[in-house]
């Protein structure tokens, strides 16, 4: 519909321009013509002449102006598509920006569960690993220690656990069966060896728990014949690759 009547309104511009163009023609060539007694082919030369000049003249008006015209409404054209744009990206940026305002909460709770959930891991697994000891403990030394030692030897074990080696109480095995050296030295390479403690403190936490018993070794032999495979009622126990528990030795 709005192209139909935009060639009405050509139409009628050109019918316009070609009525202005032919009268325009037959009045020069008239007068003309007037001071050369009308002659007929001169007048009618004149009049071509003329219709042609202003018919160049015509195109070349309309040429100029549809040019201006189109560099006019090409820039207009622009400035709308740019204003468009720029309204369109300002209304996506609007509408990302609480999008992103929610998401970043949401990504930071995320982070911190992670971290609680990794803690609780590790809490649990060295509450596991710590079970896994007494219960080894207690396997391997309710031949030789009281109730009372024994318990005295869980704390221990958690001040080696905890670096406080230093706080190690001492204790000692009954009258009627005796630890040996080398079953100590393994008790506490194997703890130790759960623990992720260093040899030296293996070897201070033992001395410090069973001084009568280790009364001829002193700290630095210790911690070098800690691992020192000698047949005795504790044997050595390395725990498997990224497990922590004892295997069912004797």
């Amino acid at each position: 519909m709005e192209n139909n009547i935009q060639v009405q309104k050509a139409a009628d511009i050109s019918s316009l321009a070609g009525v202005v163009i032919v009268s325009l023609s037959a009045l020069t060539a008239y007068n003309i013509g007037e001071k050369f007694n009308h002659n007929i082919l001169f007048d009618a030369t004149i009049f071509i002449i003329s219709l042609v000049m202003l018919i160049l003249t015509f195109a070349i008006f309309r040429k100029v102006m549809a040019g201006l015209f189109t560099t006019t409404s090409s820039s207009t054209t622009n400035k709308q598509v740019q204003s468009e744009c720029s309204q369109e990206s300002n209304h996506q940026n609007a509408n990302q920006n609480p999008v992103e305002e929610e998401q970043i909460p949401d990504s930071l709770e995320r982070y911190e569960s992670i971290l609680v959930e990794e803690q609780l891991k590790e809490v649990k697994r060295k509450r596991d690993i710590m079970i896994a000891i007494r219960e080894y403990v207690v396997e391997k030394t309710s031949k030789y220690l009281s109730k009372e030692n024994i318990s005295t030897l869980f704390r221990n074990i958690e001040c080696i656990a905890e670096n406080r080696v230093n706080d190690c109480q001492p204790i000692h095995s009954t009258k009627e069966a005796k630890i040996s050296s080398p079953s100590l030295r393994h008790l506490a390479w194997n703890i130790g060896e759960r623990l992720g403690v260093s040899r030296r403190d293996r070897a201070i936490f033992i001395k410090s728990s069973f001084p009568y018993e280790l009364r001829n070794a002193d700290i630095e032999y210790l911690e070098a014949n800690l691992r020192v495979n000698v047949p005795c009622d504790i044997p050595i126990d390395v725990p498997d690759k990224g497990d922590f528990h004892f295997h069912n030795n004797t």
